[in-house]
């Protein structure tokens, strides 16, 4: 870390930030003037974006590149900007925050979202699974006659916030249709099961995508 003292995540107003980096940092006015402003885009994996911790990045200075340590709060999204102050100084740098896609894991404002394949008969006729979470696993109780992207809520089982706090943790069902379509005797097997529909699948879907915006 080169010394350098780690940045602290401050409470200060986006709205404010822009201002002083449109006016240039000259607008003064208020007891604790920024003299120096650095805006850095940061790229975080899911996995630290769920656990936070140190990050170094580099700002780019016309005497060259900086190497600065930062703390990235648990729970960081994509989209989201993290205001750091440098104890004793009053340089800024504010994060804007990329989270890099996952197979699987999203972090959404809700809370943590994991994919969980399902196949066909476990959809129909309910199940019970064991699920992976950020701690132990957990057994799962799958609903007969889910539909693809039904979602199980578990409470406090998701992040881990700075405060002590913990969000949700959500399962969100992808039922995984077989792709063995040319075998022999599926098409009859298939097609059987048209008939426990019951309704049309698309009875309630308009002809047009303005009526249902």
């Amino acid at each position: 870390e080169g010394g350098k003292k780690l940045f602290s995540k401050i409470s200060r107003s986006f709205r404010e930030v822009k201002e002083a980096v449109d006016s240039g940092s000259q607008n003064r006015k208020g007891a604790r003037a920024l003299s120096k402003l650095s805006l850095v885009e940061i790229s975080l994996s899911v996995q630290e974006a769920i656990t936070g911790g140190k990050k170094t990045i580099e700002i780019n200075e016309p005497e060259g590149a900086r190497k600065v340590s930062v703390r990235i709060p648990p729970g960081s999204k994509s989209g989201s900007i993290i205001r750091l102050k440098r104890e004793g100084s009053s340089e800024e740098i504010v994060l804007a925050v990329k989270v890099a896609n996952h197979p699987f894991l999203s972090l959404q404002n809700r809370g943590l979202v994991a994919e969980v394949p399902v196949s066909l008969s476990e959809a129909i006729f309910g199940a019970s699974i064991s699920l992976p979470t950020l701690d132990e696993p957990v057994v799962v109780k799958i609903p007969a006659g889910c539909q693809n992207g039904f979602e199980i809520r578990m409470p406090e089982r998701g992040v881990r916030y700075s405060d002590g706090s913990r969000g949700d943790l959500f399962y969100r069902l992808i039922v995984k249709v077989p792709t063995c379509h040319q075998a022999v005797g599926i098409a009859d097997k298939v097609s059987a099961l048209e008939q426990y529909y019951e309704e049309a699948v698309r009875y309630a879907y308009p002809k047009n995508l303005l009526e249902a915006a």
